[in-house]
């Protein structure tokens, strides 16, 4: 970041802060609550955390710490999951065209990160567009 984009975004935390009482840690905070995960960076190598956690780590340079935090995982899991996608698929994630993207905050609820996948895709597509879209079984999806 070049200082005067520094300059200009501490600049606008300032003002955020002065006219709406908004402090910097609530700003980055909520930014943090509303990355979008790309469905097209699942594969059938990885499994759905392993694939979440790849992403947030290398593509959106969050530290393991953070990324458990955003998860509300245990560390130890996020650092093992990360760990197991580095030796099962060393390079970087390939994204495709993206037509679905999935918030971040809908992968906090209980349960795995497959089922709430799911469960916010089935929104808007059926079991065999998931299944597709995840590079899953639909059978799997469905259950």
């Amino acid at each position: 970041m070049t200082i005067q984009k520094r300059i200009l975004l501490e600049k606008t935390f300032e003002r955020l802060n002065q006219r709406w009482d908004l402090r910097r840690e609530d700003i980055e905070d909520y930014l943090d609550d509303e990355v979008l995960i790309p469905v097209t960076i699942f594969s059938k190598d990885l499994s759905p955390l392993e694939t979440v956690v790849k992403y947030l780590r290398e593509n959106k340079r969050k530290p393991l710490s953070k990324i458990a935090k955003l998860l509300k995982r245990a560390s130890s899991n996020i650092y093992n999951a990360y760990k197991k996608s580095q030796s099962k698929h060393p390079s970087a994630l390939v994204m495709g065209p993206v037509d679905y993207y999935i918030p971040l905050s809908k992968l906090r609820r209980k349960g795995t990160v497959l089922e709430n996948v799911v469960f916010y895709l089935k929104q808007d597509l059926n079991f065999r567009e998931i299944g597709r879209l995840l590079q899953r079984n639909e059978r799997t999806i469905w259950t």
